[in-house]
């Protein structure tokens, strides 16, 4: 389903009708395997569970300013609608929380006195002439939710590789260090108060 996101070409994404899907596809798609989003699409369905449920349309442009200050055009904030509810988006990043932390799969991506909800993704790439799927390249990604108590910010990390060492293609060690470094810039830009004030190390003044 297209975002409706103020940029021109938008594709649609590829997922079918779960009606008609038969056990294979039950057991691949879980995995990525037969589906597709784009960046933008699987970005904004992550801040749908940072908002409580509610799916928001996209946007890049803000404003426009003319060049005697006169605002020509505004684009304010626009609910879609509600695509789950509020207590399950609260306790699916309740069960994200682990991802970032030692032990998961995605430790890489914690940043000291944020909670992060985050998933990892590591999917094949088409093979040739899009047949089958490849056993060298991948995409590797991370999406992460923070703060995950009081989200601000959703942010996608796609990282396209090929790779012999297999383990480097995952999204945990390509994807999830690119996002700490954006987050932890963002969070400071953006002045979003720490949840975890607790774990900011202490250092001595000068």
């Amino acid at each position: 389903v297209k975002t409706g996101i103020d940029l021109p070409g938008e594709e649609g994404g590829i997922i079918g009708n779960y009606k008609k899907w038969d056990k294979l596809k039950w057991s691949r798609a879980p995995i990525g395997q037969g589906v597709a989003v784009t960046a933008i699409q699987l970005c904004a369905a992550y801040a749908a569970i940072g908002n409580d449920g509610v799916l928001m349309r996209p946007y890049v442009i803000s404003k426009i300013v003319s060049s005697d200050g006169e605002e020509i055009y505004r684009h304010s904030p626009v609910e879609v609608h509600r695509v789950i509810k509020t207590d399950v988006a609260r306790t699916m990043r309740k069960m994200m929380l682990g991802v970032a932390k030692r032990g998961g799969t995605a430790k890489r991506a914690a940043i000291p006195g944020y909670t992060v909800a985050g998933k990892t993704g590591t999917a094949q790439m088409p093979g040739p002439n899009n047949r089958g799927y490849s056993s060298t390249d991948f995409w590797g990604s991370f999406v992460g939710i923070i703060p995950a108590t009081t989200p601000r910010l959703a942010i996608l990390v796609t990282y396209q590789k090929g790779n012999r060492k297999i383990r480097m293609n995952q999204g945990g060690q390509n994807a999830a260090p690119v996002f700490k470094r954006i987050a932890t810039m963002a969070t400071r830009y953006l002045e979003i108060a720490p949840d975890l004030p607790d774990e900011i190390p202490e250092y001595p003044e000068d």
